[in-house]
């Protein structure tokens, strides 16, 4: 992918979120990772 240029129009939604992601870890407070709408992040507790 490096040194490939292409709109977002060409790649598509899913392409482009799995440009930006692939590779990337993400946090454990990370429920599920970045996808069509939404990530799902876990709330801390009242404790932390």
């Amino acid at each position: 992918m490096p040194g490939e240029s292409s709109t977002l129009h060409q790649l598509g939604e899913f392409a482009m979120i799995d440009r930006l992601v692939t590779g990337r870890r993400q946090p454990p407070v990370v429920e599920l990772g970045p996808g069509d709408d939404a990530a799902v992040v876990a709330a801390p507790t009242a404790a932390s």
